[in-house]
């Protein structure tokens, strides 16, 4: 039942313990809501919106959600719409298995102290959300990431160095806990 209910699907794979954004900038599928989505999911007792405003879900739906959009292919996770577990997604990464079917990659803690190559993103066409921690970007991203809206990269470097990382539809950019000084300039369009 819930497989099919559009509704269900704002509850997508990623969280952060029980707290969840909601993404409307990532075209995720909270857009195809109607008005009273979050009213309705909220009646029907599957989120609550807290004192912060702030989505709340319980951890047994948010598994829920992850096992349904693992279901998308169990053995190839680059198959995948939603790569939630930080391995699966830097094994595919780190293997240049990314694909145009990932809407969205949380490379979370997995990816401290590494370094991530234009080439890594390059079929990754339909990338909406990406979520990395502690790594950096290198090489000529000119024309890539064209679909990403959400960047959560905490602990970013302030040795940036990729070039023409230009994402143009890019709504939310978190930095959180990065050595980003006010000398950065323009940031990603100062390279």
């Amino acid at each position: 039942m819930m497989r099919n209910n559009k509704y269900f699907w704002i509850l997508h794979a990623f969280s952060l313990n029980h707290i969840n954004k909601i993404q409307l900038t990532c075209g995720m599928p909270v857009i195809f809501l109607p008005g009273r989505g979050i009213e309705v999911l909220s009646l029907m007792s599957l989120i609550k919106i807290d004192q912060y405003k702030r989505l709340m879900m319980h951890d047994q739906l948010r598994d829920l959600g992850r096992e349904i959009v693992r279901l998308e292919n169990p053995k190839e996770p680059q198959k995948r719409s939603r790569l939630w577990n930080s391995e699966e997604a830097a094994d595919v990464i780190d293997g240049n298995k990314g694909t145009r079917k990932i809407e969205a990659l949380s490379l979370g803690k997995c990816g401290e102290g590494r370094r991530y190559t234009a080439k890594k993103f390059k079929k990754m066409t339909n990338l909406r959300f990406l979520q990395v921690d502690g790594a950096n970007f290198i090489g000529d991203f000119q024309s890539l990431l064209p679909e990403l809206r959400w960047l959560q990269w905490e602990g970013c470097p302030s040795d940036f160095t990729a070039a023409n990382f230009h994402p143009k539809k890019l709504v939310v950019l978190n930095l959180s806990n990065s050595a980003i000084s006010e000398d950065w300039e323009d940031g990603f369009h100062s390279r």
